[in-house]
């Protein structure tokens, strides 16, 4: 069974080469949304095991972490990685605190994604989740 991974990016760009890069090159199920509501439902509907937040999703949509607080809710044992440009160290702590798993900073090392992840997802297949 393939890791099931919601990449949440209101950067059109980022978000199509990330998803290409999890679906080819890592085999990965992925599942994408450009805005909170979205992101919201497939959260609901397609129960992954991993996201992939951007913090900030624009001026006139919610913010990452209410979807992280929202997704951490629903499912306690969600995996969220925060991806933001913004290297502040309030933010950083707001969103670990929150139950962020980790909070990489933007432009991102996909080499080091992939390890991240393909660990994560052994882990969960150990477990009986992927």
């Amino acid at each position: 069974m393939a890791l099931k991974v919601l990449i949440v990016e209101d950067s059109q760009a980022a978000l199509e080469s990330l998803e290409e890069f999890l679906r080819e090159i890592c085999g990965f199920e992925v599942f994408t949304a450009s805005a909170g509501e979205k992101a919201l439902e497939l959260l609901k509907a397609e129960r992954p095991a991993v996201v992939l937040l951007n913090l900030y999703l624009g001026p006139e949509d919610m913010s990452g972490l209410r979807i992280l607080r929202e997704a951490k809710a629903g499912d306690p044992e969600i995996v969220v990685y925060v991806m933001t440009g913004f290297d502040k160290e309030s933010i950083r702590q707001k969103a670990l605190a929150q139950g962020a798993d980790d909070y990489w900073l933007k432009p991102l090392d996909l080499d080091k994604i992939q390890s991240i992840l393909l660990k994560v997802a052994g882990e969960l297949a150990k477990k009986g989740r992927a």
